[in-house]
C-alpha cells in the first residue's frame, strides 16, 4: 500500500513549520509596535465596534503576507496564543463578514487571506501605512 497520510504530513509539518515560525517572528513584533490605535483618518474617532480586538489583530497580520501568500488557523493560534479553535472561529467570523477570504484545497487545512474590505478597514482606520 501507498505512505500514511499522517506520517507524509508530519514530515511535511517538520520541514516547513521552522520557516513558517520564522517568518511569522517580524509579523509579531510589526503588530506589538504598532498597537491598536484608538483614532482614524483625520484624528476622528473609528469604527472599531463592527470587529473585537483580536479580529483587528488577525487583520494586521493578514495585512503582512506577502503577495498570494496564505496562512492557516494553527499559525494564527500560535501567534496570538489562542487555541486552534478559537482561532478557526474568528477567522470564519472575518470571511462571514467579507472581511478575509478562505481558500479549501482538498485534503490540506483551510487558508486564509485578507479581503479588501479587510485592507480598506485597516487604512481607513489608520492601522496600516
Amino acid at each position: 500500500m501507498g505512505e500514511d497520510p499522517d506520517k507524509k504530513m508530519n514530515e511535511i509539518y517538520q520541514v516547513w513549520w521552522p520557516e513558517l515560525e520564522k517568518s511569522v517572528k517580524p509579523i509579531i513584533k510589526s503588530i506589538r509596535e504598532r498597537g491598536l490605535k484608538e483614532e482614524g483618518p483625520n484624528g476622528k474617532p473609528s469604527n472599531k465596534t463592527e470587529l473585537d480586538e483580536l479580529e483587528i489583530k488577525i487583520l494586521l497580520a493578514l495585512s503582512e503576507l506577502k503577495g498570494t501568500d496564505t496562512t492557516g488557523a494553527a499559525v494564527v493560534a500560535n501567534l496570538f496564543q489562542v487555541s486552534e479553535a478559537k482561532a478557526k472561529y474568528y477567522l470564519d467570523e472575518l470571511v462571514r463578514k467579507k472581511y478575509a477570504l478562505d481558500y479549501l484545497t482538498i485534503g490540506r487545512p483551510r487558508r486564509y487571506s485578507l479581503a479588501h474590505k479587510g485592507r480598506e478597514y485597516l487604512v481607513k482606520n489608520n492601522l496600516i501605512k
